[in-house]
């Protein structure tokens, strides 16, 4: 019976080698495809191709005996590798090449994804001095990501030099302070949100909101850039971002804070908690991660959020209010609660379910 097995687990070996191997063939196929797709200006991420190739996957191979779950689960891995090849050979031949410059922090993704495209490229300190200015004058587009308290400072120390049909694009995450100081400003504009926290270097099928524009026209060409990296658009007013992202992103980091700081004051060995924690609990701890590596970003978003004081105080009411309902045994109270939160309608409902599924099968990869 053992011989058995061992000569089936050699059968196995010999086909997963067979696998990879395949696997290696498609990934120098993509490395083809991109440089062809680079030389037409075709997007890296099409997403009702992809679409189409997974659906067409699944009706192709049902007489196979393979759930579609790993058919969608194979494909979108063996793709995220495809993209990943392609985000090599970003390159532009079709929009005028600008000459950008970077004031602040936190500018790599950009600056790496306008370097591959032959892009030229300034970087400058928020505290720039008279030297630098040179710099300015001579620049297309301007991407400003500075602590909101310097977002003024910083827009009046440029306003006098830059071209007239030079362009700004704010990266900052406080859109509320942003909008309202930009508007008493004449220049083109644009406000905008990457949706990541990761990966600096990889974008394609991320998506960026777009929180506030004006002098549409000028920025057409940035817009198409940003569809070749493969990036969705979605149009979004500021107000409703403040609202219903930032407010509540403010919220988590908030919530982040407060963990470390019970982490810091009880001794506790995060070692322990990762080793012994189940794969969504890692999910947590990841996110701690995130906002470790860009505690100024996400601070500067807790500390300037419009009545981030009395949100946070709401917040503390209700933590109360539910240890009370523990006290007191009201656990009813806490279960019509959580009953309600998911009175939503059905098809997000659905679509929370799709996204559980994936993400509980993703961790039980690993």
């Amino acid at each position: 019976m053992i011989k058995n097995i061992e000569n089936i687990r050699k059968k196995i070996d010999i086909i997963d080698n067979k696998i990879l191997d395949l696997i290696e063939k498609r990934l120098k196929k993509v490395h083809k495809l991109s440089i062809l797709k680079n030389k037409l200006n075709i997007p890296s991420y099409i997403k009702e191709r992809e679409k189409d190739v997974i659906y067409n996957k699944i009706i192709e191979n049902k007489r196979i005996n393979i759930s579609n779950d790993l058919i969608k689960d194979i494909l979108k891995r063996i793709m995220y590798e495809s993209y990943s090849i392609e985000n090599k050979y970003i390159k532009i031949k079709k929009y005028k090449l600008y000459k950008i410059l970077f004031i602040g922090k936190n500018k790599n993704l950009f600056k790496n994804l306008f370097l591959k495209s032959n892009y030229k490229i300034y970087e400058l300190d928020i505290n720039f001095d008279k030297k630098d200015e040179k710099y300015i004058k001579l620049t297309n587009v301007i991407f400003i990501q500075v602590p909101i308290s310097e977002f003024k400072i910083t827009l009046n120390k440029i306003v006098h030099l830059i071209k007239k049909k030079c362009i700004i694009i704010d990266l900052s995450y406080n859109k509320h302070l942003s909008v309202k100081i930009i508007s008493n400003y004449k220049m083109p504009f644009l406000s905008i949100c990457i949706t990541k926290e990761y990966d600096s270097n990889y974008i394609t099928k991320n998506s960026i909101i777009i929180c506030y524009l004006n002098d549409k026209e000028k920025f057409i060409w940035f817009f198409n850039q940003l569809k070749l990296w493969g990036i969705n658009l979605i149009e979004l007013d500021y107000t409703i971002y403040n609202e219903y992202i930032i407010k509540n992103e403010s919220l988590k980091y908030f919530i982040f804070i407060t963990y470390i700081y019970l982490i810091k004051n009880k001794n506790i060995d995060l070692e322990k908690i990762f080793k012994y924690s189940s794969p969504l609990n890692k999910i947590f701890m990841c996110f701690i991660l995130f906002f470790i590596k860009n505690n100024e970003l996400y601070l500067e978003n807790i500390i300037n959020f419009h009545n981030i004081e009395k949100y946070i105080k709401e917040y503390i009411y209700y933590m109360n209010r539910l240890l009370n309902d523990i006290k007191n045994k009201k656990y009813l109270n806490i279960k019509l609660c959580i009953n309600n939160i998911l009175k939503i309608e059905k098809s997000n409902i659905l679509i929370l379910e799709k996204y559980n599924n994936l993400l509980l099968r993703s961790l039980n990869i690993y």
